[in-house]
């Protein structure tokens, strides 16, 4: 009798580990297909850091780096800073393509502005500030091409982080038409940027970053 009841209950602790092991290869609410579906969806991001800081009591670049990297919420998979034009900008979103074959998610582009002179960096290097009118005639001359669909769509957000850039939407508008083409619907990302002030903020200890803090003005 004892030995009938050792051998029911070994069959029931065989029964119920085997249970654990399949349960945990089902993935939660879903099945391995979903998953999959799931993940090919998902959306990489990035940031541009446009400039390098000139002033010490003003970290402007340095700070938004840090920003970029370590944020808990905006953290990107890449921070890129050799790019000092918008059409650098351009063209490194063309050669470097998200890694999962899907378009870029947020282009997060790190820049003084005004609403009155436009962006701080030049369309081509060595050129003049960015601004709607130098921008369109890049277009229309053929010297600023727009991004195919795989890279840009009209679900990427271009994130411009500058100074009241907001205030100006033609300018945003013909960014969106630089990056994304004439086709509104399906191509063109939407580009938003503050309206009036954005700064960043690190905090350390004994050298070690500790926190970081984007403030924004309202955003556009």
């Amino acid at each position: 009798m004892k030995r009938l009841r050792k051998l029911v209950w070994l069959v029931i602790i065989i029964a119920f580990i085997a249970a654990i092991l399949a349960l945990r290869d089902l993935p939660i609410n879903g099945n391995r297909d979903d998953l999959n579906f799931v993940r090919s969806q998902e959306r990489e991001s990035i940031a541009f850091i446009m400039g390098e800081d000139s002033n010490p009591e003003n970290l402007f670049y340095a700070k938004a780096t840090d920003y970029y990297r370590y944020s808990q919420t905006d953290r990107t998979e890449y921070v890129i800073t050799s790019c000092r034009s918008l059409v650098e900008v351009r063209n490194y979103l063309k050669n470097n393509p998200p890694g999962n074959n899907n378009p870029w998610g947020v282009i997060n582009i790190v820049t003084h502005s005004n609403e009155w002179s436009g962006l701080g960096v030049p369309i081509i290097p060595g050129g003049k500030r960015t601004t709607t009118e130098s921008l369109m005639a890049a277009i229309e001359s053929g010297k600023f091409l727009a991004l195919a669909n795989n890279i840009v769509d009209a679900q990427t957000e271009i994130r411009i982080h500058g100074c009241a850039l907001g205030r100006d939407q033609e300018l945003l508008t013909t960014v969106s038409k630089a990056f994304g083409g004439d086709d509104i619907d399906l191509q063109r990302p939407v580009v938003r940027s503050c309206r009036y002030f954005l700064f960043y903020e690190t905090t350390r200890h004994k050298g070690r970053l500790v926190g970081c803090k984007q403030y924004m003005s309202d955003s556009a």
